[in-house]
């Protein structure tokens, strides 16, 4: 479960099982849904018995829920490609260079 001592967490598990291509059914939490969209890239749930009542819908009717794993899995490829990461980086560098420059000259 995503949740730590006092705050929520993005589980590395996520990223691997998503990684994978596994449909992922993760605790509701504000971590896991500021990287993906619940219901579009992987499943959300409150409480056991949501859990419960979502695997069951899930075991009925697989197929909708392929697209689901096969978003988080194309989402996972993104944001965990080398070169977007590297363009953050450099993006955030670059507006705290252009920041300290306006401040300090």
């Amino acid at each position: 479960f995503p949740e730590s001592v006092d705050c929520d967490q993005l589980k590395a598990r996520v990223l691997e099982a998503m990684d994978s291509g596994a449909l992922v059914l993760d605790r509701q939490n504000t971590q896991t849904s500021s990287f993906y969209d619940p219901g579009v890239d992987y499943l959300s749930f409150q409480n056991a018995t949501d859990l419960k009542q979502l695997v069951k819908k899930i075991i009925e009717n697989p197929i909708p829920y392929s697209k689901i794993a096969k978003n988080g899995y194309q989402k996972t490829k993104y944001l965990c490609n080398p070169n977007y990461f590297w363009n953050k980086i450099f993006h955030i560098k670059f507006w705290i260079l252009r920041l300290l420059i306006f401040l300090f000259l």
